[in-house]
């Protein structure tokens, strides 16, 4: 009888290897892991694992675009501006909790300090996150046409700040570890907010706007009579 072709089994592969990669390389570090170590890991022989990836760097490039991926996807359903908003700021939390309960950070260093030696791996993560980038740019614009964010912004500069703000906040929390983790939230929330203005609703007619909030030393004066 002829064998039936699974055709989720490439993917089921790749993820495998990706996954085992990813436990060598948070032991050991980037350079420190052989292919022969993430064989042992896989549970697969040289030969299968190539056959997927010819090197270490494309086993990166892989697990650098599953995530753009995932981080686009984010964005689907997204309806208004304050959505928007809360979509990255759990994005960000999500991804600090992923890289220190997993005891990713030293990875993370691994993967800049690499990059910044190999041309080819710095263009892999800039290919990554392009996709990314241009959903946010394509977000804010939506959102400016709704009257939601500050229609004088430039929306490709926006993305380029909050991308690096972001990524920057993420970073910090995890060299620092748990000291500043339950921060990340209102500070991703914060920046986002002085970067895209968001637009008050509209009061209904009729309503008062509040007044001035007093200062510390208005009240002072007011309770000494």
């Amino acid at each position: 009888m002829a064998r039936v072709a699974d055709p989720d089994l490439t993917e089921r592969r790749k993820r495998q290897i990706m996954d085992a990669a990813l436990a060598c390389f948070r032991r050991k570090g980037f350079h420190q892991s052989s292919m022969q170590e993430i064989c042992t890991e896989a549970q697969l022989s040289a030969g299968a694992i190539y056959r997927y990836f010819p090197s270490k760097t494309d086993i990166i490039a892989a697990i650098i675009h599953a995530d753009g991926e995932d981080r686009q996807a984010m964005f689907d359903g997204i309806t208004s501006g304050e959505e928007f908003v809360e979509r990255l700021v759990v994005s960000a939390e999500a991804f600090v909790s992923r890289i220190l309960d997993r005891g990713g950070a030293p990875l993370m260093g691994d993967i800049v300090a690499e990059a910044m030696r190999n041309p080819e791996l710095a263009a892999l993560l800039r290919q990554g996150a392009a996709p990314f980038r241009a959903r946010l740019v394509e977000k804010i614009a939506a959102c400016q046409a709704r009257g939601e964010f500050d229609r004088s912004l430039d929306p490709a500069q926006a993305a380029r700040i909050i991308f690096g703000g972001v990524d920057g906040l993420c970073m910090r929390v995890v060299m620092c570890g748990e000291r500043e983790r339950e921060q990340v939230g209102a500070d991703v929330r914060e920046l986002l907010r002085r970067v895209l203005s968001p637009v008050a609703p509209r009061r209904p007619s009729g309503e008062k706007p509040a007044g001035r909030k007093k200062t510390s030393s208005e009240s002072r004066r007011e309770i000494a009579g």
